[in-house]
């Protein structure tokens, strides 16, 4: 597996962004399309691709500040799901915002991902709030 960045408007983010809108708006009843996506341009993408360079995962650090990030839009193949993909893409993000200054990462977990979060060293932070269909926790990581 090969975890690397990958720039806003190039033909990786493109996959990424589909791969979004395919496994997280979608199940919802959303279409990532209706939103202003030139708002992603200051953060940082990256990508997990497989050994024949297919596009497997992906996740966004978007600066709150100089000192907190905050993960969003993680998305991972279900076919790839506990295989460690999603772990490799947290730790690579990890490591880029440390390498930064950074010295938390925030986020707001879909009910389904609370677990793997909580796995990767993060805590709650905060009461659920969200959609009935939608629950979000917020969760916070001391880096």
């Amino acid at each position: 597996m090969i975890i690397r960045e990958i720039a806003w408007g190039s033909p990786d983010y493109a996959a990424a962004v589909s791969l979004r809108n395919d496994l997280l708006c979608l199940p919802v009843g959303a279409s990532i399309f209706s939103s202003d996506l030139r708002q992603e341009k200051d953060s940082f993408h990256f990508a997990a691709f497989d050994a024949e360079g297919r596009m497997t995962g992906t996740l966004i650090l978007a600066p709150d500040s100089d000192t907190q990030f905050h993960v969003r839009q993680v998305a991972v193949l279900p076919a790839m799901r506990g295989q460690g993909t999603g772990h490799a893409l947290m730790a690579h993000a990890e490591a880029f915002a440390r390498a930064r200054g950074v010295r938390t990462l925030r986020l707001d977990a879909r009910t389904n991902a609370r677990r793997f979060y909580l796995a990767c060293g993060f805590t709650v932070c905060g009461e659920p709030f969200g959609r009935v269909d939608l629950r979000l926790t917020p969760m916070q990581k001391q880096l």
